[in-house]
């Protein structure tokens, strides 16, 4: 009776193991938790339960070699296990839709801030803004095992940083909707100063008070805040106008001048 406790109670906590790794492996889960029932129900042999507990363990680590050697895994920041995937993960996104999404907002927040602090400036706080990011996401997560891939944290820096520097730029938006069944469609502009922090109200609410949809809204939150402190500390230090030598004035630049690909310079 005890030995077959014992034995159950770690075949519990292997098929629960296996459960959290997700992924496409029903097929090899739906095999483990048929040694599960065989471990815990079945009157077997010490012997026996000892050989299938080994049998239950080998299969979970099949399973873990199997979700580490997936690309997100390799690439993609994992909480529990941080390492390149902090940097390598800004890069990755989970489809087409995803880094069209990301690029939109890119091209709003980014542009002008690229053609300010230069290239390799922007460059580098892309990147730091993403990293940060992608922490503030791995201390509030409850999944630390699940990978995240994208570069909206980094995006969401972009956009704090425009708030703090560019508060009065505005935006521009366009809409459409069915009222009657009839199209209504247009375009509007605000500024950034009541668009953005509209936006992470937004990314608040979303993670006090919904459920889990795959979003990283920690990391855009925290991303969000290490851009207006970035931008914060550039405006304090003068950083443009000591370092990248930029004059006082803030220039007037001509929207139609710019591109549509933050890392280009206009002609």
């Amino acid at each position: 009776g005890g030995m077959m406790r014992t034995q159950g109670q770690a075949a519990q906590e292997s098929i629960a193991k296996a459960a959290r790794l997700g992924g496409r492996v029903d097929a090899r889960i739906e095999m483990v938790a048929k040694t599960v029932f065989l471990v815990e129900y079945r009157d077997l042999p010490e012997g026996a339960v000892a050989e299938a507990q080994a049998r239950l363990d080998e299969r979970v680590a099949d399973l873990e070699a199997a979700r580490s050697d997936t690309v997100a895994h390799r690439f993609g920041y994992v909480p529990s296990k941080p390492g390149i995937g902090l940097v390598t993960s800004l890069f990755l996104h989970a489809g087409v839709l995803h880094l069209i999404g990301n690029m939109v907002f890119l091209w709003i927040a980014a542009v002008k801030l690229e053609q300010l602090w230069s290239r390799p400036v922007f460059a580098a706080a892309f990147v730091v803004l993403g990293v940060v990011a992608a922490l503030a996401h791995g201390l509030t997560t409850s999944e630390p095992s699940v990978p995240v891939v994208g570069a909206s944290g980094a995006i969401a820096g972009m956009m704090g940083a425009m708030l703090v520097r560019l508060p009065r730029d505005r935006i521009h938006f366009a809409y459409f909707f069915l009222i009657m069944l009839r199209p209504r469609w247009g375009t509007f502009q605000a500024p950034a100063y009541v668009m953005l922090p509209l936006w992470l109200v937004t990314q608040i609410g979303s993670l006090l008070g919904g459920g889990p949809d795959g979003t990283a809204y920690a990391s855009h939150i925290g991303g969000f805040a290490a851009g207006c402190a970035l931008a914060l500390a550039m405006k304090k230090l003068r950083f443009e106008q000591r370092v990248l030598k930029q004059v006082e004035e803030e220039k007037e630049i001509d929207p139609e001048s710019l591109p549509l690909v933050a890392f280009q310079r206009p002609a």
